[in-house]
């Protein structure tokens, strides 16, 4: 089972698109609570899309599953869930939350499509007995790519959020002012997402940098979002590739294999 191309190639989508979106939906939920200050409730409204997209493509696609090669399908997908992280980043400090939204749908809609042809292909690229195996081996890598995707992307979006806020902290007026413990705690928060929250944790001694310091944490947070973007997308368009490959390999076996089986019939026909 594990040997053919096309069981690589599902389990390859199947991590991929869980460490991309999935993952940077987690993200992308303290960005809209720390950098744009939405309530959790609002955030969670924002974030619908995502689901929505998701659910109405995934019994759309189940219905018509059948007339796509399991492979194509499973490449296009993942394809969209990359498109999606690609048009979540690009992110300018002026723009509002709507500009999330091109990349919720379209990456709703991938991933949801996904979901549906990833049951397919534990059918298509395993025996009828080994079917629920793949299935649950399908599954788990889902969720080995969410865990893989929060720990990477998370690991990116802090370090950036935290390079960016201490860099930008030396041209605050007055920064030298500020006790390091309260700069270094400001750099911290900042990069766990909670750029706000940081800055109204500022003493009132210290008020008049606050204005500079929302910025720093502001500019800080825009800047790890779009980096995350960018390392989910890159790491999307890599899986499509591989994928692409694993399939198109599987699809050549196959056709070889019913070949073989064609010629063999016709000598067996012949030689009686």
């Amino acid at each position: 089972m594990a040997r053919r191309p096309g069981f690589t190639g599902t389990a390859i989508v199947s991590v991929a698109h869980m460490a991309t979106l999935m993952a940077a939906a987690t993200y992308l939920a303290l960005f809209l609570m720390g950098a744009l200050g939405f309530t959790p409730l609002q955030m969670g409204l924002r974030l619908l899309p995502i689901s929505v997209c998701a659910m109405i493509a995934a019994p759309v696609t189940s219905i018509f599953a059948k007339r796509v090669p399991i492979g194509v399908g499973l490449t296009a997908t993942m394809t969209m869930v990359t498109a999606g992280m690609y048009l979540l980043g690009g992110f300018g400090r002026d723009d509002g939350w709507t500009h999330f939204l091109p990349g919720m749908v379209v990456g709703g809609l991938g991933i949801g499509a996904l979901t549906a042809l990833n049951q397919a292909a534990s059918l298509t690229f395993a025996s009828q007995e080994n079917a629920g195996m793949a299935s649950a081996t399908f599954g788990t890598l889902r969720q080995v790519g969410l865990a893989m995707g929060i720990a990477g992307l998370g690991a990116m979006y802090s370090q950036v959020a935290q390079d960016r806020a201490d860099s930008a902290l030396a041209s605050v007026p007055g920064a030298g002012l500020l006790p390091q413990g309260l700069k270094e705690q400001f750099v911290h928060q900042v990069g766990s997402g909670a750029g706000h929250q940081a800055v109204a944790m500022v003493p009132a001694q210290f008020h008049d940098a606050v204005p500079a310091l929302a910025q720093v944490a502001d500019g800080a947070s825009v800047d790890a979002l779009n980096a995350m973007a960018t390392l989910g997308t890159i790491i999307g368009a890599v899986s499509v590739l591989i994928a692409a490959i694993a399939f198109t390999i599987d699809r050549g076996r196959r056709r070889g294999s019913r070949q073989r089986q064609a010629s063999e019939r016709e000598s067996g026909s012949a030689t009686v």
